[in-house]
């Protein structure tokens, strides 16, 4: 990981990133980038809620009913979505954060 960075950024990338397969953007560019942007991506999830999902949101809330569809309906967070665009080198987790946390998983869901 670059040395230009702070601390803090570089214990968040080290925490939930794997840093060997991390880029981080250059912001001066290069001559097949624009400041060190080539482009976007979409990082999302698609919940296809059951039953019981409704219920868990009604009786229970929102992170009850969302800890079931990731543990028990094999959801996709939009955190692991993110994570793994990190980790194959397709976006910076720095700049990713300031739009999606990339530790939001650890405060979404339930442990």
């Amino acid at each position: 990981m670059a040395t230009d960075r702070t601390d803090d950024e570089r214990r968040l990338v080290e925490s939930v990133c794997n840093p060997d397969q991390v880029y981080l953007r250059n912001h001066e560019g290069c001559p097949h980038c624009w400041r060190g942007v080539t482009g976007r991506t979409v990082i999302a999830e698609v919940i296809s809620p059951d039953a019981r999902f409704f219920q868990l949101y009604r009786e229970k809330g929102r992170i009850e009913a969302r800890t079931y569809w990731h543990r028990e309906l094999g959801g996709m967070t939009r955190n692991q979505h993110l994570l793994g665009k990190i980790n194959s080198g397709q976006v910076d987790p720095l700049a990713a954060h300031y739009i999606s946390p990339v530790d939001e998983d650890s405060y979404t869901l339930l442990h």
